[in-house]
């Protein structure tokens, strides 16, 4: 048989089509590497065959057009070829690296404490960890089983000399704790800077938890817990809580309060105030006095003595009582029952209705739940629509209540981000100039949250954090919020809306949301999620004095309960300048500075005041006179007028009195104990000169520093007139600004002899500074 002929009979035994090879080398590649496949897969005896013809036809291009495979392969000759490959592959894949997980990492991800905490490794990895790390055979040492109940006793020791705030385990992680008023209050974030703070009261939403101010309800007759009022407040001061704005529980009201009988003198401090809605058919009237927690004990010694109450023991805490009964008037101390958060910044009103989801269900709640959520829906809906313009439309004090769903089943799943205010419009047409008005006098300004047993069952009915864990690991569609229907929680809670500041477009401006017990850590997490910032007691108070408002107690020296406060801090800060070297002190001799630390108001009356008047140093005050500081303020720039106005005041209150001031200075940045001094119509040296004549700063004491500066201060270049409280860079204004107090009397000494030009003068330097004084009303 001819070549042509053994190809033909080739071709058409073989089944398999090899492709044409075209001549080409790359074709004679491609055949030679299909016949070595093809000689592997078939049995030796047509390997010997195909192997003989392929040897005659070698020079030809177009060889083996199909080859004809066997139905059948031998299994023992298929693996043996392969073994060798296999064996490479299975010995590939059980090679372990010589390396750990945590070895494995890049240079910037590996952590040393991996070794104790696992957790310290990305998420994708911890489980290969795990799987590395000793399997553990020895049971858990019992220090380790016993360890929840410790930590929960060790809680118990460490709040009982200060108590704790329901958020503070979330503020110890993140915030500097400080004792402060008989709490651990978080002070300022480890992260965040006052001016970040301050960029989010301005223009986003800033988060306080204010839960330390005490509230103490009175339930009585109205007329017994008004005519208690008069006795320790004035109406020279504002509105009394009688006023027709506050008696019918629609708006928030504020008080000055002095000890029994002593307007103006022996002050306390400054409160809030909230009446309960009068129920139909019910003469019981019940008032929430928010305070101070320095001068809530002294508080309740006034009202025990004004009210004739005695210390009820019958409840469950025998040894502090908080329910106090009379004829007329039951007094119940509600510290710690009550958490009160304050959300400051134009988005507050948004992140408020993101955070808090308004029950929409439909089903009737049973009692003590006594208002429905109907009742409250149509409100809220309107604020969500115009949240950045709802504070144009709701006057400042107004209180509205709500009922709210559980915040942990409807947060997102991280916290989301805040956008700048002018971003996101408000819905046109919600709020025209009729609707705003009908929408205020619509607020729903009553709330189950008044009454104990609905405050108790919201507490007890609250599901744990591990039973929603279940229920949402446990749902079809991960992710989804849970429909619990009339299982899930009701909580009922009151909103106080605030204005803000008048003179700064209502810098300041926010709201503060009262809540039961047992949910303030929830709540706060929720409104944290929403892109609340949080913040802490020195933001709070720095936002405060931004807004020209004094803080309580560090501002206000007339306050009987406030100077056990200033004197310690001038111990602290005295014995902290004891301890620097003589020649990295502050020279106050030379400086010609008296108490350097303090401030020392009482000393400035004595000095002024006449030798008959009756203990001065102790019987000063500050001037709350609403009528008579806004006469002041409008007459100062005029010096005659202002003299002939104080002239027709008592002579005891003028020698005696302190007015409130701000001062403002383009040029340097005012302090506290800063001092403010009258100067000339054309003032000359604009520095203090060195007191040659005082004793060496070398041998200084703390008593030396409390009385050897007495002497010194006498022949000072300028006479004073007040003392700064307090002062910084105002990111509101332009200028550094600062608050403070200065004496009637020597105001009006200035005035006379002199135009109206005020300067300040740091405790550490010698150089004045010019600064526009005001006077606050």
């Amino acid at each position: 048989m001819s070549n042509r002929k053994k190809r033909s009979a080739s071709s058409d035994e073989d089944p398999v089509d090899m492709g044409e090879a075209g001549g080409s080398a790359r074709g004679l590649k491609q055949g030679r590497r299909a016949y070595q496949t093809a000689s592997e897969e078939v049995g030796p005896s047509h390997v010997e065959a195909l192997q003989s013809t392929t040897s005659e036809n070698d020079s030809n291009a177009d060889i083996f057009r199909r080859i004809d495979l066997p139905p059948t392969i031998d299994l023992e000759h298929f693996v043996s070829a392969r073994k060798d490959e296999l064996a490479n592959l299975t010995n590939t894949v059980r090679t372990r690296m010589r390396k750990l997980v945590s070895q494995q990492l890049p240079r910037h991800l590996r952590r040393r404490t991996v070794s104790h905490n696992k957790k310290r490794l990305p998420k994708r990895m911890q489980d290969r960890y795990n799987a590395e790390a000793a399997k553990e055979t020895k049971r858990p040492s019992r220090l380790h089983r016993r360890r929840p109940r410790n930590l929960q006793d060790e809680y118990t020791r460490r709040a009982r000399s200060h108590r704790w705030l329901e958020t503070h385990i979330w503020h110890a992680k993140r915030f500097r704790m400080v004792e402060k008023f008989g709490y651990k209050i978080p002070e300022s974030s480890f992260d965040k800077s006052l001016r970040a703070c301050y960029r989010g009261a301005a223009k986003y939403c800033l988060l306080n938890d204010i839960s330390y101010e005490c509230c103490i309800e009175l339930r009585g007759e109205q007329a017994a817990i008004c005519g208690a009022f008069e006795r320790i407040s004035s109406q020279k001061t504002g509105l009394s809580i009688a006023a027709k704005k506050f008696i019918d529980g629609r708006f928030q009201g504020s008080i000055w309060l002095y000890q029994i009988d002593s307007y103006p003198h022996k002050c306390l401090g400054e409160a809030t105030f909230i009446w309960r809605p009068l129920d139909a058919g019910n003469s019981e009237r019940i008032l929430w006095l928010w305070c101070h927690p320095e001068f809530r004990e002294t508080l309740i010694d006034i009202f025990k003595q004004l009210l004739d109450l005695v210390a009820d023991f019958s409840g469950e805490g025998a040894t502090e009582p908080s329910v106090f009964k009379g004829p007329t008037v039951t007094l119940i101390n509600l510290q710690d029952k009550l958490n009160r958060f304050r959300l400051t910044g134009p988005l507050s009103a948004r992140v408020l209705c993101e955070a808090l989801t308004q029950d929409e269900s439909g089903l009737k709640l049973a009692p003590p739940l006594s208002l429905q959520p109907d009742e409250f829906n149509t409100f809220w809906s309107g604020v969500a629509k115009n949240a950045l313009s709802a504070f144009s439309h709701i006057r400042d004090g107004q209180i509205a209540g709500n009922v709210v769903l559980d915040p942990r089943l409807h947060m997102p799943r991280k916290r989301l981000v805040s956008t700048v205010v002018g971003l996101q419009a408000d819905d046109e047409g919600s709020f025209d100039s009729k609707g705003s008005q009908n929408a205020i006098s619509e607020v729903p300004f009553r709330s189950d949250i008044w009454d104990q047993s609905a405050r108790s069952f919201v507490k007890r009915s609250m599901m744990t954090q591990d039973e929603i864990n279940k229920l949402q690991h446990d749902s079809i569609v991960p992710g989804t919020p849970l429909a619990l229907g009339a299982k899930e929680s009701r909580i009922p809670i009151l909103v106080i809306f605030r204005g803000g500041s008048q003179d700064h477009l209502g810098y300041s401006r926010g709201c503060d949301i009262i809540l039961p017990s047992g949910w303030g850590r929830q709540f706060f997490i929720a409104l944290n999620y929403r892109s609340a910032r949080a913040a802490g007691f020195r933001d709070l108070s720095a936002i405060t004095r931004y807004s020209g408002k004094f803080v309580f107690p560090d501002d206000i020296p007339d306050s009987i309960l406030a100077a056990p406060h200033h004197s310690k801090e001038t111990d602290d800060l005295l014995t902290k300048h004891i301890k620097y070297p003589p020649n990295k002190r502050p020279p106050f001799a030379k400086l010609g500075l008296w108490l350097p630390y303090s401030l020392p108001f009482g000393h400035l009356i004595e000095k002024i005041a006449p030798p008959q008047c009756e203990s001065p140093r102790s019987r000063f005050f500050v001037l709350r006179d609403r009528v008579l500081l806004k006469q002041l303020a409008e007459v100062y720039k005029k010096p005659q007028q202002f003299v002939e106005l104080v002239k027709t005041m008592p002579a005891n209150d003028v020698e005696l009195a302190l007015i409130p001031v701000k001062v403002t200075s383009p040029k340097g940045v005012p302090a506290r104990f800063a001092r403010l001094y009258g100067l000339p119509d054309f003032p000359g040296p604009m520095q203090e000169p060195v007191h040659t004549n005082a004793w060496r700063e070398r041998t200084v004491t703390k008593n030396d520093l409390t009385q050897g500066f007495l002497n010194a201060a006498i022949d000072n270049l300028y006479q004073i007139v007040g003392f700064l409280v307090s002062g910084d860079r105002n990111y509101t204004e332009k200028y550094s600004t600062g608050l403070g107090y200065v004496s009637l009397q020597a105001l009006v000494n200035v005035l006379e002899a002199h135009d109206n030009v005020i300067a300040f003068r740091n405790q550490h330097c010698f150089n004045y500074h010019l600064v526009q004084m005001v006077i606050l009303c």
